[in-house]
């Protein structure tokens, strides 16, 4: 067999490999994620979350977010953003960072931990489409 066609069935098989893991996983593809810490302000989301549609309604009119959480951890706050790409991401982002420094000056000179990645796999549950907690 020519090495050119033996290479290009190993890349079909491993294409359809590939698309049977993202369906059977619920994801189309590889969605750009990012992830900014904020270590060291423990306690403070509840001032964000009494304002928190207004963080909402900001980034509904970026054209491609997926979505967006603000999620109180154990050593303080945390801001994901899933969009279409990671210029989606990162405008989120900058929005969020200049939506929290405004609430809590604290912030301003604060550098968080920021991650990019890609979500690669996603399940839910039978009834998290219809389960929201506010």
């Amino acid at each position: 067999m020519d090495e050119r066609k033996r290479w290009g069935r190993i890349h079909e098989r491993r294409a359809a490999a590939s698309a049977r893991r993202s369906v059977s996983f619920g994801c189309r593809s590889a969605m750009p994620l990012d992830i900014r810490l904020y270590a060291g302000f423990a306690g403070q989301a509840g001032r964000l979350s009494a304002v928190r549609h207004e963080l909402e309604t900001l980034l509904r009119s970026v054209t491609g977010l997926r979505r967006v959480l603000l999620v109180e951890t154990s050593e303080g706050l945390a801001i994901v953003t899933e969009g279409d790409d990671r210029t989606v991401c990162e405008e989120c982002a900058r929005h969020a960072e200049r939506w929290m420094r405004e609430r809590m000056p604290a912030l301003s000179d604060y550098a968080p931990l920021a991650v990019m990645g890609e979500v690669i796999a996603e399940a839910r549950g039978a009834t998290s489409d219809r389960m929201v907690l506010r």
